[in-house]
């Protein structure tokens, strides 16, 4: 880590961050209004401020090689055993526990570890909902709730498989006319690394694969970055990459439109988390840049700046709302960053330097499409 410089962040669209240390940040704002003198009045000027504004935050800075290894990040999946068939149809019916977990099916879940090993649950119809450990079976009943199917399934794997993954248990989807129930499973490998990302497991193996049942909403093994270290070069490189080649995901940009629809229309967007089905691109949204603040604490506490447009009072516009400089960035929440896209990078080298340097242009923009 470089000895100066401050440290500010960028944001991707797959929740990827990019620090990059800045020795000089201008945040510019230009107010589009424009007095005009009226006749006969003694020349007094009038103006017409409707709150249309353009800003531009320019930022130099450095690359530098890494002195110590950036921990890496661990591979996340989900298995939700309320919903079906995208989260419109329930999947704790009798009729389709029936049908998936039935004897002749020979149901079985399989997860990969790190190391690439399969690790393996047996399912079945049973007369109680319990887990035999010896066995590595899981009997459910014909008449159990998903929450109970989802807490016997966290059982089996942290009792057989606590050493691979840990899991929690949170609110699941909610399926048309069905109701929402702790049924969802997020499953998190123990160790960071890019082998325990998995684009087919999760999954349910049937033998009898046929008509005639649904199959709970999954959600692949993503996320896992493994630890590293970067010269100068390799961060000069990846942002000279994504600067001349990245995208925003069409449907992820309709997410974010309707999150913030929602937000504007209901005061909330916390119901409109269940979109987040796709893992993003590398696509730059957002900028995180600190500040030291005395609001909350006789110390200087590091928090980000904000950007709160949309129907915000002079209350909420002041600092003491600034978030922690930690605080995990989110495109429908204003005060956790400011979010936006990359308009310009000048990546410069002078041959013996052990940095490059670098000009970025961020705007800040709500929605990005």
């Amino acid at each position: 880590m470089a000895k100066s410089g401050t440290p500010i962040r960028l944001i991707r669209e797959d929740g990827g961050l990019i620090e990059l240390n800045a020795t000089k940040i201008v945040m510019s704002t230009d107010r589009r209004f424009g007095p005009k003198s009226v006749p006969f009045s003694g020349s007094n000027r009038v103006s017409i401020d409707l709150n249309l504004n353009k800003a531009v935050i320019l930022i130099q800075g450095f690359f530098s090689d890494d002195e110590i290894a950036i921990a890496g990040s661990k591979a996340k999946a989900t298995i939700d055993f309320n919903v079906a068939d995208g989260g419109t149809s329930a999947f704790a019916t009798e009729t389709n526990l029936r049908a998936f977990f039935a004897s002749n099916q020979g149901t079985i879940l399989a997860l990969n570890d790190v190391n690439g090993i399969v690790r393996v649950l047996y399912m079945e119809l049973g007369s109680s909902t319990a887990y035999n450990s010896s066995t590595q079976t899981v009997t459910v009943t014909a008449t159990a709730t998903a929450a109970e199917i989802a807490n016997v399934v966290k059982s089996g794997l942290d009792t057989t498989f606590g050493a691979y993954f840990t899991t929690e248990r949170v609110n699941g989807g909610e399926p048309v006319g069905g109701s929402v129930s702790s049924s969802k499973l997020i499953i998190t490998q123990v160790t960071n690394g890019v082998g325990g990302n998995h684009t087919h497991l999760p999954a349910f193996s049937l033998a009898n694969n046929t008509a005639g049942f649904r199959s709970p909403d999954v959600t692949t093994f993503a996320g896992g970055k493994s630890d590293t270290m970067m010269s100068a070069g390799d961060k000069a490189q990846d942002m000279y990459s994504i600067m001349n080649n990245s995208s925003r995901s069409t449907l992820e940009a309709y997410k974010q439109y309707l999150r913030n629809a929602w937000s504007l229309t209901s005061g909330g967007f916390s119901g409109m988390e269940s979109l987040d089905v796709k893992k993003g691109s590398d696509y730059i949204v957002g900028i995180q840049i600190p500040f030291n603040s005395l609001q909350t604490d006789t110390e200087y506490t590091p928090k980000n700046f904000f950007m709160p447009t949309g129907w915000f009072d002079k209350n909420d516009k002041d600092s003491s709302n600034a978030k922690a400089a930690g605080t995990k960035f989110s495109e429908i929440d204003n005060f956790t960053g400011i979010s936006g896209g990359m308009k310009s990078m000048e990546i410069m080298y002078d041959a013996g330097e052990a940095v490059y340097t670098f000009d970025m242009q961020f705007l800040p923009s709500d929605v990005m499409i």
